[in-house]
């Protein structure tokens, strides 16, 4: 009885340093995910109104969240912009996301789900210049925060490339700010997860064929 107490304290004791572990989180430059957004398949907010609240993004491979999201185009031809004085611009394309808090007396936060962990993520970036630092968490599977960083956007109008590397996968990157506009985000999941989607993928594939789809 003794020994199985023993084993209990020490199992929740690892338990809680588990989940206690912080992420090193590393700032990277630039780089071709294999999971992206560019926003192009999602209609403008003039068409559509804001994006449902979760959405699909990456072909199905995350979701982000928030109540106000909106997928604008810089105008021409959109009559549609955020930033200051509706000034922001994207990066690829011609659309890019944002969360339209303009006129919200503070900060909003937007998060976004993976399907499968990952251990890279990038995009490009913009805030209001009023309060352009933007707050970024990432959290574990169990959802608890393992690492915590923040940028400042710099410019007016062109976006700019913030991307971090973590030394443990995350499942989850929750982002705090003004009016933040994204665009062109780049993922890398983790190696294993990912080979376990391709090979789920192919083998759906392999039975489809053999029932003559």
């Amino acid at each position: 009885m003794n020994n199985l107490r023993k084993f209990a304290s020490l199992a929740i004791l690892c338990v809680a340093a588990h989940g206690g572990t912080q992420a090193q989180i590393t700032t990277i430059g630039p780089f071709q995910g294999i999971w992206t957004e560019d926003w192009e398949s999602f209609p403008t907010y003039g068409v559509a109104g804001p994006l449902p609240n979760p959405t699909a993004i990456m072909g199905g491979l995350a979701w982000v969240a928030n109540r106000s999201l909106v997928v604008y185009q810089p105008f021409p031809p959109s009559r549609f912009g955020l930033g200051d004085d509706i000034d922001a611009e994207v990066h690829d394309g011609t659309k890019g996301m944002g969360m339209d808090t303009s006129y919200y007396a503070r900060p909003d936060t937007a998060t976004i789900t993976f399907l499968q962990p990952v251990y890279d993520f990038g995009a490009y970036w913009g805030s209001y210049l009023g309060r352009p630092t933007v707050a970024v968490e990432f959290l574990g599977t169990d959802g608890s925060v393992v690492g915590t960083t923040s940028f400042t956007y710099s410019l007016r109008g062109p976006l700019e490339w913030f991307g971090w590397h973590s030394d443990a996968p995350f499942k989850s990157l929750r982002y705090t700010g003004k009016a933040v506009v994204i665009d062109s985000l780049q993922a890398i999941p983790e190696p294993s997860a990912w080979a376990l989607l391709v090979l789920a993928g192919g083998m759906s594939c392999l039975l489809g064929r053999r029932k003559g789809f």
